[in-house]
């Protein structure tokens, strides 16, 4: 169970809003969503797991064979049989940026002539950094496209102008970053309230299409007044004193007209 947490811990932002599977060759953990939690333990580690789309699939041990492999490895021999890796494609188009934007390009040059005189730049696999971050010009389209994947999309999670702007800034860097991030942030939420506004109005339109509506006509008489027509539950016809509609004007909405 700590494995298991730990992973989904690590890899969080990866898999909340989508199913993944779970693989173990523990039997008991199959069961584990749908059996009675006994032990503070259990309640500890399940809790964890709450707010994912999971399955957990058994798999016996002698089926295993690449985990067995992996833990009877000689320890005279060590090496690599396969390595991955995360690659961004957007790096390629950043390289691009790098030698045909002039804002840019004038910050590389300088690095040439004279390292001094931009202490906090440097190039690294012809891509610049500003105190370790990378340099994304200002008017380049990956700006909105990043803003975009730290706010919008599940790693995000909608986290608001301060947090975007802090996740955001712990990796890139480019001038005005946080009045764009205000700016992106704005644009959703007015999106966001126009959306509720037209529900809003679609909600009304439908309750509108039941709604009974409640006429008198009502005629001045000497003694007393003439109710034409009640369409509140339901529909009565006769005549009421003006005492009683003074003393309990009430009556007429909740109970109806008493007849006499």
């Amino acid at each position: 169970m700590f494995a298991i947490t730990s992973a989904v811990l690590k890899w969080r932002q990866y898999l909340l809003g989508r199913k993944f599977f779970i693989h173990t060759d523990q039997r008991s953990l199959k069961s584990l969503t749908e059996q009675t939690i006994q032990t503070p333990e259990q309640q500890q580690f399940l809790v964890k797991l709450l707010g994912f789309q999971f399955e957990i699939v058994y798999k016996p041990g002698k089926e295993n064979t690449a985990a067995d492999g992996l833990s009877r490895i000689p320890t005279t021999f060590l090496g690599f049989f396969a390595l991955s890796g995360v690659n961004f494609s957007f790096i390629d188009q950043l390289r691009q940026k790098n030698t045909s934007d002039v804002e840019l390009q004038g910050i590389h040059q300088g690095l040439l002539a004279d390292p001094t005189a931009y202490p906090d730049f440097t190039v690294r696999d012809s891509l610049l950094y500003f105190r370790n971050r990378l340099m994304v010009p200002t008017s380049s389209s990956l700006c909105p496209l990043l803003i975009t994947e730290f706010h919008s999309t599940p790693r995000g999670g909608h986290s608001g102008v301060q947090r975007t702007f802090l996740q955001l800034s712990a990796c890139f860097f480019w001038r005005g970053m946080r009045k764009q991030v205000q700016q992106f942030v704005d644009a959703v939420l007015h999106l966001l309230r126009q959306n509720l506004l037209k529900s809003q109005i679609k909600m009304k339109v439908q309750s509108d299409k039941h709604r009974l509506d409640s006429q008198f006509n009502w005629t001045s008489t000497t003694t007393s007044y003439s109710v034409a027509r009640l369409t509140t539950r339901g529909q009565y016809m006769g005549r009421c004193s003006p005492s009683f509609i003074s003393i309990c004007p009430w009556g007429l909405w909740k109970f109806g007209v008493y007849m006499h």
